[in-house]
């Protein structure tokens, strides 16, 4: 049998190669692409031409596994949720037809927080600290908030201004939001334009503050859209700063944490500016309005200049609004031109100049260069991995004691020196069968509380390292240490879990082991992605530990692995520029362990990897110290310190980001499905329907987006033009979505939007082979709404839930407390391994600012600190047109 296809709804899901006839043979087959979702299963020979003998196919037997009744999803490892009457759930997705009592569709999970009762269809008070009611009763077991009473905190007490603020979670979230949108509008980056020669003419601009959670707007704080562009049609990415008369239609550039119970105020204003201040309480969040503040002189015009600032000391410069090309980087002249240091600067001269780099990379030694006797020694060459990849005599590390059983002193590892002192680091291959103890006592003898793993065990068909650690709950002996997994944590590109480790004697110990499973050998990852993790390795308690070194693998010990150790020794020395070079640490890392740092790429890539950790460093504070970080009043004319260097420094980073490519987004039949030609999805991070439709192809403007646990947690997408319906769908049931985030008012009556939702009771719309019918709705906030949608085609039926969030008229979001709201039901969603479907008008300006304020609010929750910046880096990697302009 040769050259079979096995298919899952006609998609490919495994070919056969060539199996050999003769005898019986069980195969187990799994999907070359993962787990596929469908309802017909087909076996099938399409070359006829290969056939030999009388037969095309010879099958016994074809068996199709399901998960039993009460359990679904991959590897049927999940429980089903409390469906009707003891009923099962769907095998893949896990959705119930209906549920028992106080259980929110599709997965009759407990009501998500702000709502509660029967099919969770009553909408929660306002509890204190914005935490949830009691899903059965409503009941807010925390209390009311502030100025409100009564069984479910809905009603409002006489002469109080409505909630309260406090030192809490909630609080924290809520001055996040503010922040996060001044970093990703610059609402917090003042650019006062006004020549020093002229006098400045004060006419009406904006501010942006915080209002009161009322529903409406004061009369002196009226929100005013005084961009005369078409709000439903974001502009061109070439076009992202505002020139000559348009300045006055510069965008919001101010924002302010809440301040319990303040009113506003102006202070500070020097030379005819304004002060923002807090407006609003804190507590259950805000709405944000914006007042008139002075715009820059009539007589500025600019034609096409634009005005770069400087992040470190707010200078302003003028340049061309350009873009170029270099290779496959893309940057614009205002990101090049930005005032950079002396570490940036040569390491972005090395990145400009391929031919430099290569020539320096040649310069080092390759292969053995020192006595390597022990790891060539006949009786330790089974331990090796490779037999060009062997520790030096004087730098392996030498297992004492007594040796195990049938081992002795030898293990593939390396002692690796740090910026100032020796040993402070472990460089090793990944274990094998045979030397799992070995691993294991290594650990124990150095005293390793941190292991850094950067291999998978399996990639592709080749074996990478053996699993040297047991599940969580579970207990391993490994030579003479038991190992205890005490706990798991998820993130996009890595896992972290907790080990208790016992020796023989009874003695024991914690370790921690950070396992990047992203990173496939003799590649690259993502800067950011690796930078984020990294992060989290030196933030941890080994960089108090210096006695203890750390571990790091991945399967020969020398590329993935030296990469990350230089990328740790360079910025440990980034406090000094001259500390910080490149070469010089790869050569030296050489001198203790071989061909450490493999491949050019490889090379290049801890150049990128520098650059990005030294413009981002100390980006991540803790929540703690969040609080202290921004000022209650932000004087427009003065530099705003952090929120001015961090927005700076995004903009310096875009040197490093890849040139798009949009060859399937500018096919010819694709170019009516984009509503804005210039904001066009990557290829390398387009979403490809599967769900095939007669007359249609795969092609949809939307891009899958990283989250805090997932890398492909969210799905960035413009709202469906209404040529485009029915492929929104195919995305909605191809990715087994089951909430969709509907962002902004465009959907109330855009006529260029499709109407893709029914919104009455017993409607329902057809889409192709979708039938979409409204269910219910429930409204969880003054602007936001919960549609219970069934979507039906002819082999599957499933619920899916659109959260309609209305408040985002113009650049920035008006009510904080519903966006808190919505974020955390997107966070809520994460945890169930589920994509979310995030939509805006254009797929860029709203969705890509709140998948990061998502990102944002799930690192405060998750592990309780704040990086705002390397969430909108994070954004940027799939839509580089997130946070691009002031």
């Amino acid at each position: 049998m040769s050259m079979v296809d096995i298919l899952v709804d006609e998609d490919p899901c495994y070919t056969f190669g060539n199996v050999s006839k003769g005898g019986t043979r069980d195969l187990t087959v799994n999907c070359t692409g993962g787990v596929m979702f469908g309802s017909v299963v087909r076996v099938a020979k399409f070359n006829m031409s290969n056939a030999t003998g009388d037969y095309a196919i010879n099958l016994c037997e074809f068996q199709i596994f399901k998960c039993d009744n009460g359990r679904y999803g991959r590897n049927c490892s999940q429980a089903c949720g409390n469906c009707e009457r003891g009923s099962s759930c769907h095998h893949v997705n896990g959705n119930c037809s209906l549920c028992e009592g106080n259980f929110q569709l599709p997965l009759c999970t407990e009501c998500f927080n702000g709502s509660y009762g029967m099919d969770c269809g009553e909408s929660c008070g306002h509890c204190r600290n914005i935490s949830a009611c009691a899903h059965d009763t409503g009941i807010c077991e925390t209390g009311c908030a502030d100025g409100f009473t009564g069984d479910v905190c809905k009603e409002a007490l006489q002469g109080e201004g409505g909630p309260g603020g406090s030192n809490n979670t909630g609080t924290i979230a809520g001055a996040v939001v503010g922040v996060i949108v001044a970093v990703v509008l610059a609402v917090a980056v003042v650019v006062v334009v006004k020549r020093r020669r002229r006098q400045a003419v004060e006419k009406p601009g904006r501010e942006v503050s915080w209002n009161t959670l009322s529903g409406s707007r004061s009369n002196d704080n009226v929100y005013q859209n005084v961009s005369t562009s078409d709000n439903n049609q974001s502009q061109p990415s070439s076009a992202t700063h505002w020139h000559g008369n348009d300045a006055r239609q510069q965008k919001p550039t101010a924002a302010v944490k809440p301040e319990p119970k303040s009113q506003h105020r102006n202070q500070g204003a020097t030379n005819g500016g304004t002060a923002y201040a807090s407006v609003g309480t804190s507590g259950q969040g805000g709405q944000l309005a914006v007042v008139p503040s002075p715009p820059p002189a009539l007589d500025e015009t600019m034609d096409d200049i634009e005005l770069v600032v400087d992040a470190a000391n707010g200078d302003m410069a003028r340049e061309k609004n350009d873009v170029y090309y270099c290779d496959d980087v893309y940057m614009t002249s205002e990101a090049a031109r930005l005032k950079l240091d002396a570490v940036q600067q040569r390491l972005l001269d090395k990145l400009r100049n391929k031919e430099l780099l290569d020539e320096e990379f040649a310069k080092l030694n390759m292969g053995l260069k020192r006595a390597h006797k022990a790891g060539a020694a006949e009786e330790n060459k089974y331990k090796n991995r490779f037999k060009s990849i062997l520790p030096y005599d004087d730098t392996r590390v030498v297992l004492r004691g007594d040796p195990d059983p049938g081992s002795n002193d030898y293990v593939n590892a390396s002692y690796i020196r740090g910026p100032r002192s020796d040993k402070v680091y472990i460089a090793a291959q990944g274990a094998k069968k045979n030397t799992v103890g070995d691993f294991w006592k290594l650990v124990w003898q150095e005293g390793v509380t941190h292991i850094v793993m950067l291999t998978n065990t399996q990639e592709g068909e080749k074996k990478k390292c053996e699993q040297y650690w047991p599940s969580k709950g579970a207990s391993q002996t490994y030579g003479s240490f038991d190992v205890t997994g005490l706990d798991v944590e998820k993130r996009a590109d890595y896992v972290i879990r907790e080990f208790i480790v016992k020796d023989k004697d009874g003695s024991s110990r914690h370790v921690t082991q950070y396992h990047y499973v992203t990173w496939l050998d003799h590649s690259v990852p993502s800067t950011t992605a690796l930078v984020d993790f990294w992060r989290t390795v030196t933030t941890s308690h080994w960089r108090k530990q210096s006695q203890s070194p750390l571990f790091v693998h991945c399967s020969a010990g020398v590329g993935r692995t030296g990469t990350f150790i230089g990328l740790d020794i360079a910025m440990s020395g980034a406090e000094n520029a001259s500390k910080i070079d490149v070469f010089r640490i790869v050569e030296r890392m050489r001198e203790d362990r071989c061909n450490m740092i493999q491949a050019k790429s490889q090379y290049r890539f801890l150049y990128e990897a520098v650059l990005e950790a030294y413009t981002s460093r100390d980006t991540r504070v803790d929540v703690a110290t969040f609080e202290g970080l921004f000022p209650d009043t932000v004087d427009p004319n003065t530099p705003q310190g952090r929120i001015d260097s961090e927005f700076g420094r995004l903009k310096q980073i875009r040197v490093l980001q890849k040139k798009p490519s949009h060859t399937e987004a500018e096919r010819e039949e694709n170019l009516d499905k984009n509503r804005n030609p210039s904001l066009l999805p990557d290829d390398n991070h387009l979403v490809y329907l599967t769900r095939h439709v007669r007359g249609r192809n795969q092609y949809i403007n939307a891009v899958f987006m990283p989250t805090f646990v997932a890398t492909h947690g969210c799905i960035a997408t413009q709202l469906p033009l209404p040529h485009t319906m029915v492929d929104m769908w195919r995305m909605v049931a191809g990715n087994g979505v089951t909430t969709i985030v509907s962002l902004g008012s465009e959907v109330d009556g855009s006529e260029k939007t499709g109407c893709y939702w029914p919104r009455r009771e017993g409607q329902e719309m057809t889409f192709g082979p979708f039938t979409v019918v409204f269910e219910n709705m429930s409204d969880l906030g003054h602007h936001l709404k919960c549609y219970q949608l069934t979507v039906k085609d002819a082999s599957d039926s499933n619920v899916v839930r659109l959260l309609h969030y209305s408040d985002w008229k113009g650049e920035v979001p008006g009510s904080a407390a519903d966006l808190l709201q919505l974020a955390e039901a997107v966070v809520t969603e994460e945890d169930r391994n589920s994509t979310v479907v995030v939509q805006c008008i254009d797929g860029v300006s709203k969705s890509g600012l709140f998948c990061a304020i998502c990102d944002v609010i799930r690192r405060i929750t998750s592990v309780g600190d704040v990086d705002i910046y390397m969430a909108v880096r994070q954004a940027q990697i799939p839509r580089p047109e997130t946070v691009a302009s002031l």
